[in-house]
């Protein structure tokens, strides 16, 4: 199958991020191909098929493509300018008969058939794309599992090793994966690493596992890093551990969270890749062989390898050297968590419950055992309710977890606006958890740990910077608009020129209303806007152009 795909672009092939590559939340489910800053290439069919899914979004993907081929596989193209011609008629009559921008077609196998290097569209940056590039997937047609392109013939030239730069180690006690150390590495050569001494644990340790970060680039001049492929962990020369990205389950990918050592993500911003598998991984995926225990078994020294490689069989090495310290007992301290809480187990529903507020989690939640702390609460006198404080937000969750919070002074006429926000350390809102109010409580699901409170959100989205451009590609006018919102979110918006409904793009990363102005809409015309919040705070905007 390794010639069956062609390259969607016809430009050299460099990557802006790879297969698995970790994100917030997910593993990445394809390659990033480059586009240099720019916009408005043209984009191919990587081999002959139908077009079975076309998706519009202001999220994810964007504009996005889904042609299905006979060979079982799917290939998706995400984050486009534009589609051809006749794509494009199709989706834009679609988006009229439903009054809507964002649309999910899945046409008819006859309708769009598409030849091997066939243009389908102009790539772009639409969607959650941070910067202009093209989203390639090879999907498996039936069980929709994402495969690495890379294993299938779509070539990127590499020249590079792997740079491994920091090591972690970690003890397991009752259950809970604790870090002990985290060490930066320092090069011997361009494909070997070591620390700069002895790494020292206590003596009652009697297994340790440990985890890496790491990244490649194909050749020195890259701007950007990209993940590793795989990696081995060799003791006393066997296999404590192995994987290689090779494919994926969207049902699977926030285990990402459960794959690296989240709470140093948040706090030291390394992407720590665990060689070990917390008992609550449900990653399944790619094969994960091996315990990643390693044992200080009659001996008081170990010295394991970490090889870490690209997917283009460049190999680099960490050297290490453990000793268990006979001069140092760390147990008190490693132990203390345990002796003081009770422990909630990952594999088991939890029901927290405090004065004004009480929290569900669910089995299948937890990534392993965390110590069972209380719910905190804190008088604060500009919110409708205590500070709720559930655990650490260092802590993963997977699904998310209920959370019920009372409220308390909510006028009658205020209480559909009731949400719970979270806050940070200074007490701060920082984003919107939604939420429903019913007698006299504030109910929602929350994604992470941290704190939370119940406010109002009255204030309606802000309307403002109406702009007219030239956009380069279509050579046609551009009206925008930016509309933001303070808390909840822009949910619905509605735009006509001249009292007729009008075909807006909602461009979220940006806050901006695009309107692409067509040549024959010649002279002086209106515009109305109407845009709502997630909790029906309206506001309303007219303007001439």
């Amino acid at each position: 199958m390794s010639n069956y795909y062609s390259s969607p672009l016809n430009i050299p092939l460099s990557l802006a991020g790879n297969f698995c590559e970790i994100r917030t939340n997910h593993f990445h489910s394809g390659i990033d191909l480059r586009t240099y800053g720019r916009e408005g290439y043209p984009v191919f069919a990587a081999a002959e098929g139908f077009i079975s899914r076309i998706k519009v979004s202001a999220i994810g993907y964007g504009n996005a493509l889904y042609l299905t081929h006979p060979n079982g596989t799917v290939t998706v193209y995400g984050h486009l300018r534009q589609f051809t011609d006749a794509i494009a008629k199709y989706v834009e009559m679609k988006q009229r008969e439903i009054q809507n921008f964002e649309v999910e077609l899945f046409p008819d196998s006859s309708q769009f058939i598409i030849k091997r290097d066939e243009q389908i569209a102009l790539s772009g940056n639409s969607g959650g794309s941070e910067a202009p590039h093209l989203h390639f997937e090879i999907r498996d047609r039936y069980t929709e599992e994402p495969l690495n392109p890379l294993l299938y013939g779509i070539q990127i030239k590499d020249t590079m090793f792997p740079v491994i730069t920091h090591v972690a180690v970690y003890e397991n006690a009752s259950g809970e994966y604790k870090r002990l150390t985290i060490k930066k590495t320092r090069a011997v050569n361009d494909s070997v690493f070591e620390v700069d001494d002895t790494i020292k644990t206590s003596f009652n340790i009697s297994n340790i596992s440990l985890s890496f970060a790491a990244y490649d680039k194909a050749f020195l001049s890259d701007s950007n890093d990209v993940n590793i492929y795989g990696v081995t962990l060799v003791n006393d020369a066997d296999t404590v551990f192995n994987y290689n990205y090779d494919r994926m389950n969207f049902n699977e990918t926030k285990y990402v969270n459960a794959h690296i050592d989240y709470e140093a993500r948040l706090t030291h911003k390394l992407k720590l890749e665990r060689c070990f598998r917390l008992p609550g991984d449900g990653f399944a995926s790619f094969n994960k062989a091996g315990t990643g225990i390693i044992s200080f078994t009659n001996t008081n020294i170990i010295n394991p390898k970490l090889k870490v490689r690209d997917f283009h069989g460049h190999t680099s090495t960490l050297l290490l050297e453990i000793a268990r310290d006979l001069g140092v007992t760390n147990e008190t301290q490693i132990f203390s968590d345990t002796i003081q809480h009770a422990m909630l187990d990952y594999n088991h529903n939890h029901f927290l419950k405090s004065k004004n507020a009480t929290l569900r989690v669910t089995q299948g939640n937890l990534y392993q055992n965390i110590p069972a702390k209380k719910i905190i609460e804190m008088k604060i006198k500009k919110y409708y309710s205590p500070l709720i404080k559930v655990f650490n937000k260092t802590i993963p969750l997977h699904k998310g977890a209920a959370i019920n919070i009372r409220a308390k002074n909510i006028p009658a006429s205020l209480q559909s606006k009731a949400v719970i926000a979270s806050l940070n350390d200074q007490n701060k809102i920082t984003g919107y958890a939604g939420g429903i109010y019913n007698k006299g409580w504030v109910t929602t699901k929350i994604s992470a740990f941290g704190n939370y409170a119940v406010t109002v959100d009255t204030t309606p989205p802000l309307i403002k910077q109406m702009e007219i451009t030239i956009d380069s590609i279509c050579m046609c006018a551009l009206l925008s608009v930016k509309i933001t919102d303070d808390l909840s979110g822009i949910k619905n918006y509605i735009g006509c020129i001249d009292n007729e409904w009008a075909l807006m793009e909602w461009d979220k990363k940006n806050e901006q209303l695009l309107y692409y102005i067509k040549p024959e809409l010649m002279g002086p015309h209106q515009i109305t806007l109407q845009a709502s919040d997630q909790k029906g705070n309206w506001v309303y905007f007219e303007r001439y152009f």
